[in-house]
């Protein structure tokens, strides 16, 4: 089975293992560490899923959609853009949206879960990321073999 991991993080040493993971089941990971690059990388690869740091800078391109242009938004949370970059912009449903990030704040949580279909790990769980991310892989063989 084929299938790609992008990565979104600056600091993409905390999720290394994720290439280990991958590979051992025939598929790829892509590590990006900044907003724009995360962007390309989804529209060239096309990931199955995606792995999201909240928390990776700034960027200049404005705020849009109702979302996270709320007052609760903090505008280093460039993860919540990609977020909406993939579900809003490309209008893609299927793709499985990891957040992992060391903020652990039940607004940002809640967002990613309602707003944008995301499942939400903070990097105080690494076993329980690490269980789902191994999940979303079995769903992919799953869906691959039906």
């Amino acid at each position: 089975m084929s299938f790609t991991i992008l990565v979104l993080d600056d600091e993409p040493w905390q999720l290394s293992w994720v290439t280990d993971v991958a590979t051992a089941r025939g598929g790829k990971c892509v590590f990006t560490d900044t907003y724009e690059n995360a962007k390309s990388a989804f529209d060239k690869e096309s990931p199955e899923i995606v792995i999201i740091d909240i928390r990776i800078g700034d960027v200049d391109e404005p705020l849009v959609g109702a979302t996270l242009t709320g007052s609760a938004y903090d505008p280093s949370w460039i993860g919540l853009r990609l977020l909406r970059f993939i579900r809003v912009e490309r209008n893609s449903k299927a793709t499985r949206l990891l957040v992992y990030t060391g903020l652990d704040r039940e607004g940002i949580q809640r967002i990613a879960e309602d707003a944008f279909s995301a499942r939400f790990f903070t990097k105080f769980e690494p076993v329980e990321f690490q269980q789902a991310l191994i999940s979303e892989i079995k769903r992919l063989d799953k869906k691959a073999t039906t």
